[in-house]
């Protein structure tokens, strides 16, 4: 991408790390927020040619004086002001610096694999062959298919995530990485495999961008993703949005949480297929048992009202030791609610295959119970039945959310049975009940600590499970 060699002046150095250090707190994708950055360290910098100067940086951010991020920051740069793109700030030479990915005269650049361009080790996809059933490793790059798409036109999406999103002409989105890690990106993993399984529950895989940088620790070359191409889901309409609407209007939406049922079972068991699954041996059950109780017990030293029922919360935790039927485990989306669906004419999309957010990498692309997405879910339906119902009767939205539960759990079962018994919720109860426990004390340490007014939502569910 450019030149990776591009050097820097002294003065040229200092004067884009202070103006990032000044400009990084106030991104919404920042992962640093809160913490003191101590030191920025450009790892990468490279002069891209088009339309416009862009000068494409990847920084290392230290937090509080122990822990690197790697941030890619590509800036193009004017000699007037420009109102309509998000301002970074004036650099020395007196020129205007902007966020690239606001301007569309700029991305086309950053789409562009230049020859010799650093490649990530494919190995980790972990492709499945259909006929021998042995694990090949393809090229990620015989998937790409960029040069059809990075020259339509570039409309960037308003609202900040923690990944920056950019459309191309009606035909592709993509996803620009603000946080690198080295080696293959979770997203790009697991979007091109289900893309090799033809999953029609995704929006599918084009291809992607490689960058190389130094490690700013230890200076190291590290190579790894910087942007994702997939297809445009569209006409589509938001999960919770949609959710949100039905429960306003006193309106059904079983019949939509059981073709989303069906969605997430049939992306579990394509996962299945195409990507390594493991059965827990008895010490791993243990370990998994432990981590489970010891992240309820960080909630409870959170959230005081915990506390009276955190013996019977722990306790539906250790009904997984005695399970008598095996536990599987597999890639799962680790992070699935409403606002990672998408619903289209031809059916629900999910998104954002990335893991939860503030998760390690490792944590992230970890194999988990595919029980861990629905119980993401229910928890989700009962968010929009709460916020959604809030001038309904509420025994009208009990009732409605578990109408919506109940059609999920029988669209998901119809999908994702087949080759792993313990997917069938007869029998995974006990699973499901021990992640709906994690996944709603999770939520209460997050509303106590951000939106108190919103801890009776989780704090419900608790109190059901504990009884």
């Amino acid at each position: 991408m450019g030149n990776p060699h591009d050097e820097l002046t002294s003065d040229q150095h200092r004067d884009l790390t202070e103006l990032m250090a000044r400009w990084l707190p106030g991104r919404r994708w920042f992962a640093g927020k809160g913490r003191e950055i101590t030191e920025i360290r450009i790892s990468e910098v490279a002069t891209l040619p088009g339309q416009v100067a862009v000068l494409n940086l990847i920084i290392g951010v230290h937090l509080d004086g122990h822990e690197w991020h790697t941030y890619q920051v590509p800036m193009s740069l004017y000699s007037q002001p420009h109102p309509e793109l998000t301002p970074i700030g004036q650099v020395a030479s007196g020129q205007w610096a902007y966020d690239a990915l606001t301007d569309p005269k700029a991305i086309p650049a950053l789409l562009t694999v230049a020859e010799g361009q650093a490649r990530v080790d494919p190995d980790l996809t972990h492709q499945l062959d259909a006929t021998t059933g042995d694990h090949s490793t393809p090229s990620l790059q015989a998937l790409a298919e960029l040069d059809a798409v990075v020259t339509l036109p570039a409309r960037p999406l308003g609202v900040e995530q923690s990944n920056t999103s950019v459309v191309l002409g009606d035909v592709a989105l993509v996803k620009f990485f603000r946080l690198l890690v080295p080696g293959v990106n979770p997203d790009i993993e697991v979007h091109a495999a289900l893309s090799v399984a033809r999953c029609p529950s995704i929006g599918q895989i084009l291809g992607w961008v490689n960058a190389g940088w130094r490690n700013p620790d230890d200076g190291l070359w590290l190579t790894g993703h910087t942007a994702m191409v997939q297809q445009l889901i569209t006409p589509a309409v938001e999960g919770r949005d949609l959710a949100l609407e039905r429960i306003r209007a006193g309106v059904s939406f079983a019949e939509e949480a059981r073709d989303l049922g069906r969605a997430t079972g049939a992306v579990h068991r394509d996962l299945r297929q195409v990507l390594p699954t493991h059965v827990l041996d008895e010490q791993e059950v243990s370990e998994l048992v432990d981590r489970l109780h010891w992240r309820l017990d960080q909630a409870v030293a959170v959230v005081e009202d915990l506390e009276p029922l955190a013996p019977a919360l722990h306790a539906r935790i250790d009904e997984l030791l005695g399970l008598e039927h095996p536990i599987e485990v597999q890639r799962v989306h680790g992070d699935l609610h409403l606002a990672q669906v998408m619903r289209a004419d031809d059916g629900w999309k999910l998104l954002d295959f990335e893991g939860e957010p503030g998760s390690s990498v490792a944590a992230r692309v970890a194999p988990d119970h595919a029980l861990r997405d629905v119980a993401g879910m229910l928890r989700s339906f009962a968010y929009a039945a709460a916020q959604g119902g809030a001038d309904r009767a509420p025994r009208e939205v009990a009732a409605w959310l578990q109408e919506c539960d109940e059609a999920f759990l029988a669209g998901y079962v119809e999908a994702a049975v087949g080759d792993a018994s313990d997917h069938d919720l007869r029998t995974g109860e006990a699973i499901l009940t021990a992640y709906l426990v994690d996944k709603a004390a999770y939520e209460a340490v997050y509303e106590q600590r951000n939106r108190p007014d919103w801890l009776p939502i989780p704090m419900t569910a608790l109190v059901a499970l504990a009884d």
